[in-house]
């Protein structure tokens, strides 16, 4: 039987606790936990089926961002850069930071693709 997610986080967390005491790592600073805000362009990337970091983390960090473009690719889960459509929007990117990616690849993307055992 699987363990509930939320149970698995909690043990997750709580040997993370047990690791800092073991190397007496220092408490985090003031302020670590708080949103970045930056004015520097950034690209940020999420697969519509991403369960560990979900697009509605990448569209919150995005809106932290004065100059950020955020990208959803259908189809894709947690390893959206090995898409090659990643790898459009990433070049578009880096030609120009400061315009708006939108290459066409992104309407071109279908559903996700599973394997099946035989």
């Amino acid at each position: 039987m699987e363990e509930p997610a939320w149970l698995l986080s909690a043990a997750t967390a709580e040997t993370s606790v047990k690791d800092c005491d073991i190397w007496k790592a220092p408490a985090a600073e003031p302020g670590v936990a708080e949103p970045v805000r930056s004015a520097v362009p950034t690209l940020v990337l999420a697969g519509r089926f991403d369960p560990i970091t979900p697009p509605e983390w990448g569209r919150g960090v995005a809106d932290g961002l004065e100059q950020s473009f955020f990208r959803e690719l259908p189809g894709a889960g947690h390893s959206v850069s090995t898409e090659e459509c990643a790898d459009e929007i990433v070049a578009v990117f880096l030609d120009d930071p400061t315009a708006e990616p939108a290459p066409d690849c992104v309407g071109s993307l279908g559903p996700p693709e599973f394997v099946l055992p035989a």
